[in-house]
């Protein structure tokens, strides 16, 4: 053996043979950084600190204050890979963007059903008007692909204006995700493009755990539980249908496109109302929506109470709701109690099926909107 063989040979051994070593330096070579916090995605169990310190003694990582990046040997090793990699870039809004892009990805490294590839994997660099784009990648949840933006604290309106001018341009891709880190910095009816849906989310490790479940809900089961004789729909509105009268959606997520379908088919259609299934979370988001059935379920399945939320404008449309209610409580045999607020939070009362009239008080009610909250026990 001479000389540069000897020298191959050594350099060679130094290389990492454990899959799940070779896996991690082959993330931080794709995309370059790698928090410490995230190294739990790649190990299963908390002992890789000495695998860790291994790798930096043999110069195929090293750590750049919080974050692990490649070291000389490393860049050497997805060579022999074949892998390409990019030399580091030091800009605050560069790094800031592959730190969260490598975070995003480190959740979903081990879901053998999810797959991730940033937008340096996927957009063209030889088109300027697509380098310019704002996306950070696309997420492949069970075959779905989602075009995915990130705002984060640090971006300003004007970079928000310009992810939404950027949402207007796309074509490619039906469904889109936006990650934020506050809801309440974006105006819901802004995100409304014609897509199949766009997901808004906050950037939390916890939402970002439960974008690995948007396609795996049993959804029909639980529809099932909850009401009779209704089956998949084919508007797009809705999700469960009787073709009559009952229209019923879920949201597992905030979903602006199917918010828009919603408040269009309620305009056109007054006398209708649309149940939304969801958490209390996402509730208290949908307000613009007139309608609102949630459930208390146990845990064998059985519907405890049913709660309605609705939107009233005026005593005459409160009175009405109430009368409604009278009727279907007496046909069903059943009890139902209605707790509303006065939006302008002047007034709170409470009363169990007819007991309670309108509230008392020197206000002109007529002017004044109202949400109401009922349930009904079983």
């Amino acid at each position: 053996m001479n000389y540069i063989e000897k020298a191959v040979s050594k350099i060679k051994s130094i290389f990492p043979k454990d899959k799940n070593e070779i896996n991690l330096v082959r993330f931080i070579g794709r995309f370059q950084y790698l928090s410490s916090n995230d190294l739990k995605y790649f190990f299963n169990n908390t002992y890789y600190p000495k695998r860790i310190h291994n790798l930096i003694s043999k110069n195929i990582l090293r750590r750049k204050n919080k974050y692990l990046v490649l070291a000389e040997n490393g860049y050497a090793f997805m060579k022999i890979l074949g892998q390409t990699t990019t030399p580091l870039r030091y800009e605050k809004r560069y790094t800031d963007r592959m730190k969260f892009i490598s975070h995003l990805a480190a959740i979903y490294n081990k879901d053998k059903h999810i797959e991730f590839m940033s937008s340096i994997e996927i957009k063209d660099k030889n088109v300027f008007t697509e380098t310019s784009r704002k996306y950070i990648g696309v997420l492949k949840i069970f075959g779905t692909s989602y075009l995915i933006y990130h705002i984060s604290k640090e971006h300003t309106q004007k970079y928000i204006n310009s992810v939404i001018y950027d949402l207007q341009k796309e074509t490619k891709y039906k469904n889109i995700i936006v990650l934020i880190d506050d809801l309440k910095r974006i105006e819901f009816r802004n995100y409304v493009f014609g897509f199949n849906s766009l997901i808004v989310c906050e950037d939390t490790d916890e939402q970002l755990e439960k974008l690995k479940y948007i396609q795996q809900i049993n959804w029909n089961k639980l529809i099932q539980n909850l009401y009779k004789n209704v089956h998949i729909s084919e508007y797009n509105f809705c999700d469960y249908t009787d073709n009559k009268n009952k229209y019923v959606s879920n949201f597992y997520l905030i979903d602006t496109e199917k918010i828009n379908r919603i408040d269009v088919f309620l305009k056109s259609n007054l006398s209708k109302q649309v149940d939304v299934i969801c958490d209390d979370n996402i509730l208290k988001i949908l307000l613009g929506i007139d309608h609102y059935i949630t459930s208390e379920v146990s845990n064998d399945g059985r519907c405890l109470r049913e709660y309605i939320h609705c939107n009233i404008w005026n005593k005459g449309g409160y009175d009405g709701f109430v009368k409604r209610m009278t009727e279907f409580a007496e046909e069903d045999g059943i009890s139902f109690c209605i707790e509303y607020n006065f939006l302008q939070g002047a007034y709170s009362e409470f009363h169990r099926n007819d007991e309670l009239c309108f509230p008392r008080g020197e206000a002109n009610y007529d002017s004044f909107d109202f949400h109401i909250k009922c349930w009904v026990e079983y």
